[in-house]
């Protein structure tokens, strides 16, 4: 591989964005998302306004990581524009749990990197 090829190659690389990471509140689960199944705590799913519904994303926690879909909205009546909606994740119980090692509901600062075939972030 030339070394054009190769620079071209690592910049088509989409690269890791700074999130910050919640948890969903234990009143959602069972409630359907915004792909139509149940929130089930115990899978490894995120919401996000950011990335279109079904979106690969490879979330990372210092030096644990998961590959995780999007499978719902974020609420829009619960975080406002202005307090970085579009710049979380909501993270399912399972998710939080292997990348935080079981540590309480919070916010943690995370990278994000789309590895699946569907759209690019929305406003990027």
């Amino acid at each position: 591989m030339t070394t054009l090829a190769l620079a071209l190659s690592l910049a088509l690389e989409p690269l890791p964005l700074g999130r910050t990471m919640s948890v969903y509140a234990d009143r959602y689960e069972g409630r359907t998302m915004a792909n139509g199944r149940p929130y089930r705590a115990g899978a490894l799913t995120v919401a996000s306004n950011e990335w279109p519904l079904g979106t690969e994303l490879e979330i990372a926690l210092g030096d644990r990581s998961r590959r995780v879909l999007v499978t719902d909205r974020m609420c829009r009546t619960l975080i406002s524009p202005s307090r970085g909606a579009r710049s979380r994740v909501d993270a399912s119980h399972r998710l939080w749990s292997e990348l935080t090692a079981n540590a309480p509901p919070g916010l943690r600062r995370v990278t994000v990197r789309k590895v699946g075939a569907k759209g690019v972030p929305r406003g990027v």
